[in-house]
C-alpha cells in the first residue's frame, strides 16, 4: 500500500513541472506577440506623425516657393524645421515636433533647375529605429516614404524600393535608423515623379506624366478614351467603329469597302482626277477651262444636257431633239427625216442675211434674196401685169428688171414667124 502511493506522488509532480513549462512557453510567445503588437501601433502612430508634418511642409514649400527658389542654390540647401512651421502657422502648437522614437524633423531643399525644386525631410536624434520598422513606417507612409538603414546609412531609399537618393545631394550626413520622405516640385507644384495606380483625391499630379513611356513594343489593352494633341503610327490602325477627324492628311492610299460621303466638296489637288479602275474610265482636268472625260469614254445619260454656252464635236451629235438658239456646223447638216421649219414668214418682206431659208404659212418655201424673202418654188403672183409683144417670134422678150415671168401666151398666123405675136404675164 505504501509502494502504491509514492508512485502516485510521483506521477502528480511530472504533471506540474510539466504545467510550468507550458506555461512558461505561452508566456514567452505571449510576450513577444504583445512586443510586436506594441511595435506596430508605435509605427503606426509614427506614420499618422509624419504624414501631418509632411502636409504641413508641403503646404509650405508651395506657397513659398518665389522665396526658396530665391534663397536656395544647387549646392546649399534651405533647412525648413517644425519650429519654423509653428512660427509661420502652418503647423498647430499642439502637435507634438516629435514622433513616437523622440526623432525631430527638418527637411533640406534645394534648386535643381529653373522654377523647380527638390525636397528631402529626413528625422534625426531620439531612438534608432530598427530596419524591420523603417521598412512598415515607410511602406505606411506611401510611395514617398523613405528610411535611412542601419546597413546603408548614407542613402535614404523609397518606400518599395521606388527611389534612391544619396543624403549628400541634400547636405546631409550619415543618419542611419532614421526615416525620410521625398518631395519633388516642378513650377512650385508637389510632383512626387511616381504615377499612382489609384485615384488621389485632391491630386491629379500624382496619374500625370512628365516625360515619354517607351512601352518598349507592349501593347496597351483595355483603354477607354485616348485624348491627346497628335498620334503617330508606323503600322496599321485598326478601327472597329466610327473615326472622327476635323482634319486627316494621309500621304498614302485610302482605300474603302464601303461608301464614302461627304457634305462639302471632293477636292484634288494635283492633275489627277475620278477614276473609275474598273471600267478604265473618269473625269480629269489638264487644263482651268476643261474638263475631261478619262479615256476618252462616252457620256450617257437619260436626262438632259443643259450647255449654257457652245457643244464642239468632232465626230457626230445624234440625239431625237436637238434644241438652241443656234447650230453651227463647220460641214453638212444631214437628217435622215424630214427638215421642219416652225417659223413663219411672209413673202416680201424684209430678211437678212441674204441665204436664209423659211417657210410661208401654206408650207411653201422661202429663201432670203436681195434682203427680201422671195418664194424658190414658183412665181409670186400678187402683183401680176401681161405684156404684150407683136411682130413675130424671132423677137426677144423679158420682164422688167426685178419681175419675173408667170405666164406665157402666143398667137400664130400663117407665117408665125412674121405676124406671130406673145403676151407674157410679169410677176413681183
Amino acid at each position: 500500500m505504501k509502494r502504491l502511493n509514492y508512485l502516485h506522488k510521483g506521477f502528480g509532480l511530472l504533471e506540474v513541472i510539466f504545467c510550468v513549462v507550458l506555461s512558461l512557453l505561452a508566456l514567452a510567445s505571449y510576450s513577444e506577440y504583445s512586443a510586436s503588437y506594441a511595435e506596430r501601433q508605435v509605427n503606426a502612430a509614427t506614420a499618422q506623425h509624419q504624414k501631418k508634418i509632411i502636409q504641413y511642409t508641403q503646404k509650405y514649400i508651395e506657397e513659398n516657393n518665389d522665396s526658396l527658389l530665391a534663397a536656395a542654390t544647387t549646392t546649399v540647401p534651405v533647412i525648413i524645421t517644425t519650429a519654423m512651421l509653428k512660427n509661420a502657422k502652418y503647423m498647430p502648437d499642439y502637435i507634438s515636433d516629435k514622433n513616437a522614437y523622440q526623432q525631430t524633423y527638418s527637411t533640406s531643399v534645394l534648386k535643381t533647375a529653373a522654377n523647380q525644386l527638390d525636397a528631402l525631410l529626413v528625422t534625426s536624434g531620439g531612438q534608432e529605429i530598427e530596419n524591420k520598422n523603417l521598412i512598415q513606417i515607410a511602406n505606411t507612409l506611401g510611395i514617398s516614404g523613405g528610411y535611412i538603414k542601419t546597413d546603408a546609412p548614407t542613402i535614404a531609399k523609397g518606400a518599395y524600393g521606388q527611389w534612391n537618393l544619396p543624403l549628400s545631394t541634400f547636405k546631409l550626413g550619415s543618419n542611419a535608423g532614421h526615416l525620410a520622405t521625398a518631395f519633388f516640385y516642378v513650377n512650385g507644384k508637389l510632383d512626387n515623379d511616381y504615377l499612382y495606380r489609384s485615384k488621389v483625391n485632391g491630386h491629379p499630379e500624382l496619374q500625370r506624366m512628365n516625360a515619354a513611356i517607351d512601352m518598349n513594343s507592349n501593347n496597351i489593352d483595355n483603354a477607354g478614351t485616348f485624348d491627346g494633341v497628335e498620334a503617330k503610327l508606323s503600322g496599321n490602325a485598326d478601327i472597329k467603329g466610327s473615326l472622327n477627324a476635323g482634319n486627316t492628311t494621309i500621304t498614302g492610299n485610302t482605300t474603302t469597302s464601303g461608301e464614302t460621303y461627304t457634305g462639302g466638296w471632293f477636292r484634288t489637288t494635283g492633275d489627277g482626277g475620278i477614276y473609275f479602275q474598273k471600267f478604265g474610265g473618269g473625269w480629269n482636268m489638264t487644263d482651268s477651262a476643261t474638263m475631261r472625260a478619262y479615256g476618252d469614254k462616252n457620256i450617257a445619260t437619260g436626262g438632259s444636257v443643259n450647255v449654257g454656252s457652245n457643244i464642239t464635236a468632232g465626230g457626230t451629235i445624234s440625239g431625237n431633239n436637238v434644241i438652241g438658239n443656234t447650230v453651227t456646223a463647220n460641214g453638212r447638216l444631214r437628217s435622215t427625216e424630214a427638215l421642219q421649219l416652225d417659223k413663219v414668214y411672209i413673202a416680201g418682206t424684209a430678211c437678212s442675211p441674204n441665204g436664209l431659208i423659211g417657210r410661208d404659212a401654206a408650207g411653201a418655201t422661202l429663201s432670203c434674196q436681195s434682203g427680201v424673202w422671195k418664194s424658190n418654188g414658183g412665181l409670186q403672183r400678187n402683183y401680176c401685169t401681161w405684156y404684150y409683144f407683136g411682130g413675130g417670134g424671132q423677137q426677144s422678150i423679158s420682164c422688167p428688171a426685178g419681175q419675173y415671168v408667170g405666164g406665157f401666151s402666143r398667137y400664130m398666123e400663117n407665117d408665125w414667124k412674121q405676124t406671130g405675136h406673145f403676151q407674157i404675164e410679169c410677176c413681183s
